[in-house]
């Protein structure tokens, strides 16, 4: 039998082999899908998403901001350090990022601004 890939590498995958022209978000959802499907509980996805958003693509980057059911950050301090990264690198993304850090401040019930 084959050996099953990580899901990490499932993730890379997903993202090289989709159609072209499909829309910011696709690879998101599909990956959000997977993530509590998978037998590591999508820690590879997770990963795999967390290198995205410190890559050149602003698109990797971009989908990465789209994923909806897990936090890629441990603290909001992380999500502070990618705001000020993303805004020097992928400018246009920045809104969506601050939109993670609402969501973080939500959630945990936090608002430093």
């Amino acid at each position: 039998m084959p050996e099953i890939p990580s899901s990490s590498v499932l993730a890379e995958t997903i993202y090289e082999q989709r159609a072209p022209n499909l829309p910011i978000g696709a690879v998101a959802d599909i990956l959000d899908g997977l993530i509590w499907t998978t037998a590591d509980n999508g820690s590879g996805i997770c990963d795999c998403l967390r290198m995205w958003m410190h890559s050149d693509d602003p698109t990797r980057v971009a989908e990465a901001l789209e994923l909806k059911n897990v936090f890629l950050w441990n603290s909001r301090d992380e999500i502070l350090g990618d705001i000020e990264r993303i805004r020097v690198h992928h400018p246009a993304l920045v809104p969506k990022i601050e939109g993670r850090l609402a969501a973080w401040d939500r959630q945990n019930k936090t608002n430093n601004n």
